[in-house]
């Protein structure tokens, strides 16, 4: 049995419009899952990266989902993916002496510390990234602007001193990968004010032509109240959801703990996979 906690942090979100990407920014009280790069002097960072002629900065080596990672962060922003000085940039990077033969797929999230509030930025876009040999880091050009940091009224940078973190979630069980599709507002064949949520074979490149994924697993909205959690158990040929999972009114009541603030917690749990190869195989794809 595999089980993954996935944190959608919010069911609002912005447009990135140089990425094309949505961007989706929130609060939440959550410390990072897998690390913390505390500065201690922002300015004075700035001021050595200047003198050695460099932009970057790269945290020490950190271990998440069985992989090595590190933070590179642009302070004053990478200029030439961002193009000006007017954001910091922050990037997950795939460590050098880790880095994988095969693609290793990711979702992240970085995270601001606001030290007045004793809260966190959260930043994600929710899209799986692909880490592999050519292509070692995935990030933000637009992570934060300089403008809302350096006010010290939002509490990102205080007494010259800030704090970035990450969650990393390596999207991968019993060797195969997946993928969680969540509607907030409901999917196309869902009924009016229902959530859908889906787990979905990544890709079909890692079975074996002719063969069939057979999958029993959970779905669950985990109360972050204590309540009960929403459940709901499939099994199925190839990967499925409910279009129907939850009501939005039930969602969205405070006692229930589904919703909280603004933030909810997914859990999936893999019970069995197994393979089937068909002799006929056009015949399974139809019925598939």
């Amino acid at each position: 049995m595999e089980r993954m906690n996935i944190i959608f942090h919010s069911l609002s979100s912005e447009a990135d419009t140089d990425s094309g990407c949505v961007v989706i920014r929130s609060t939440r009280d959550e410390k990072p899952l897998h690390y913390t790069l505390q500065i201690q002097s922002f300015s004075l960072l700035k001021t050595a990266l200047v003198r050695s002629d460099c932009d970057r900065y790269e945290s020490r080596i950190f271990n998440a989902g069985g992989y090595k990672w590190k933070l590179a962060m642009y302070p004053t922003g990478d200029v030439k993916r961002n193009g000006s000085h007017d954001h910091i940039s922050l990037y997950l990077v795939k460590a050098e002496d880790d880095i994988p033969t095969s693609e290793v797929n990711v979702v992240f999230t970085f995270l601001v510390y606001d030290s007045l509030k004793d809260k966190y930025l959260a930043v994600q876009d929710g899209i799986v990234r692909r880490f592999h040999a050519i292509k070692t880091e995935w990030g933000f050009e637009k992570l934060i602007s300089l403008d809302t940091f350096n006010d010290s009224s939002n509490g990102f940078l205080v007494d010259d001193c800030c704090a970035f973190g990450v969650d990393v979630v390596v999207m991968k069980l019993e060797g195969y990968r997946w993928k969680l599709w969540l509607y907030p507002k409901g999917c196309s064949n869902a009924e009016t004010g229902f959530l859908s949520l889906y787990l979905i074979l990544d890709s079909s490149k890692e079975i074996l032509q002719g063969s069939k994924v057979y999958v029993e697993y959970e779905l669950a909205l985990l109360s972050q109240l204590g309540a009960e959690p929403e459940k709901e158990t499939y099994n199925y040929w190839f990967a499925g959801g409910g279009p129907n999972f939850i009501s939005l009114s039930e969602l969205k009541k405070p006692l229930k703990g589904y919703l909280h603030n603004d933030t909810l917690k997914v859990e999936v749990k893999i019970n069995v996979i197994s393979t089937s190869k068909s002799f006929n195989s056009s015949r399974e794809n139809a019925a598939a």
